[in-house]
């Protein structure tokens, strides 16, 4: 599928953002030493959030205990964020050194080594974090690894290795089948290798977490269309459009969708939802009824209908 250059930094955009947040996280809840909470509680929480301030600390707290895997580990973040990426690789081989197991060591230089374009070397980080959980009897718990796989995935996605990209989204999935972002990149895995049906029922479970997942609809509509289903394919034009907030395209697209196939269940529920942004309550309520006739256990139209009707 060919994107547009908007189309791709609204990607980067969310990859970026899972990406430093996946960090942020894990910095927190994984045990990296009580000086690195100390100076993240003392400093952080107290709201002076000038990553200035907080990396001149960090700096001194290192000049006082420079063995502490966990103060370099901080460190590396707070150079990341501030787009120190040299700095922070630095400081993340130095926890390393100290730790050679650090899994949320691997994770930031995996994302440091992308940024700066070297993708094979972010693979190598990734991939070791695979490797520190082979003899792991809870491997199918730990959210580091499946970040790490979804990771994978995504970067053999840009590199054109699909059938690899496959296998790391499905591991990913296996650990936090909620994950919307691996559902979506195996959904475009599986579009790559002309496997449509598959990535159209990937493309909907994204859907199904993350219910205005603009760029899953513009997928699945890729799909939708090399099957020759156009019906289907205009409905996920107008939820691209929905999702997108331009709800007279979207009304537009799934009114089409409908009069080319009245059984389209889906496209009411889109269309329920489309009336509602644009304060048609009455519509909106029947159109979702209509939904809720075939599916009547969906939460989220039962939800939409609780909107309505309140």
């Amino acid at each position: 599928m060919v994107q547009s250059h908007e189309q791709r930094e609204i990607l980067w955009a969310r990859w970026i953002n899972r990406a430093l947040w996946t960090v942020a996280i894990l910095l927190i809840l994984a045990s990296i030493g009580f000086g690195a909470f100390y100076y993240w509680d003392r400093y952080y929480q107290r709201g002076e959030s000038l990553l200035i301030r907080e990396i001149r600390q960090l700096e001194q707290a290192i000049r006082e205990n420079p063995d502490d895997a966990g103060l370099r580990l901080a460190i590396a973040s707070r150079y990341l964020a501030q787009g120190l990426v040299d700095q922070a690789i630095q400081q993340a081989h130095e926890a390393l050194k100290i730790n050679d197991e650090l899994e949320n060591a691997y994770l930031l230089l995996g994302i440091a080594y992308r940024e700066k374009g070297d993708l094979n070397a972010a693979i190598e980080q990734y991939q070791k974090v695979v490797e520190l959980n082979a003899d792991n009897e809870f491997a199918d718990i730990n959210l580091r690894l499946e970040t790490a796989y979804y990771e994978l995935g995504d970067l053999y996605l840009q590199q054109g290795n699909i059938a690899e990209a496959q296998e790391a989204f499905k591991a990913a999935l296996r650990i936090n089948r909620t994950d919307a972002d691996a559902h979506y990149g195996l959904a475009l895995a599986y579009q790559r290798a002309g496997q449509h049906e598959e990535a159209i029922a990937e493309f909907r479970e994204a859907i199904r977490f993350v219910p205005d997942f603009a760029e899953a609809y513009e997928g699945m509509a890729t799909s939708y269309r090399a099957l020759g289903r156009s019906a289907e394919a205009l409905y996920a034009d107008g939820m691209t459009a929905y999702a997108q907030g331009r709800y007279v395209e979207a009304l537009d697209a799934l009114s089409q969708a409908l009069e080319q196939k009245p059984d389209l269940i889906d496209a009411y529920l889109g269309l329920g939802l489309v009336y509602e942004k644009m304060g048609r309550r009455g519509e909106a309520i029947e159109a979702i009824n209509k939904y809720l006739e075939v599916y009547p256990e969906d939460m989220a139209a039962r939800y939409a209908l609780g909107r309505l009707t309140q």
